[in-house]
């Protein structure tokens, strides 16, 4: 009778350990997707990042092309 108890103990053990183990598994992969899609929005974030600097600088090109032309327009007035 002991021997029976101890075994059936043993397995649901085992089997709680290995309800773990799946559940630490899964964990484990949800943490390597969303690892995944940070890197993929950090390089998202740092090509954001140099489209807004290249385009800052364009603003500003045609600002200055935008003064000119009215500097320009009043000369020629």
């Amino acid at each position: 009778m002991k021997e029976i108890i101890m075994r059936e103990k043993h397995e649901r053990e085992l089997f709680n350990q290995r309800q773990r183990l799946t559940s630490n598994e899964c964990l484990w992969e949800m943490l390597s997707e969303s690892e995944k899609r940070e890197n993929v929005i950090r390089q998202e974030l740092y090509f954001a990042q140099q489209n807004l600097s290249t385009y800052e600088k364009i603003v500003g090109k045609l600002q200055h092309q935008l003064e000119s032309l009215q500097n320009e327009k009043l000369r020629l007035l």
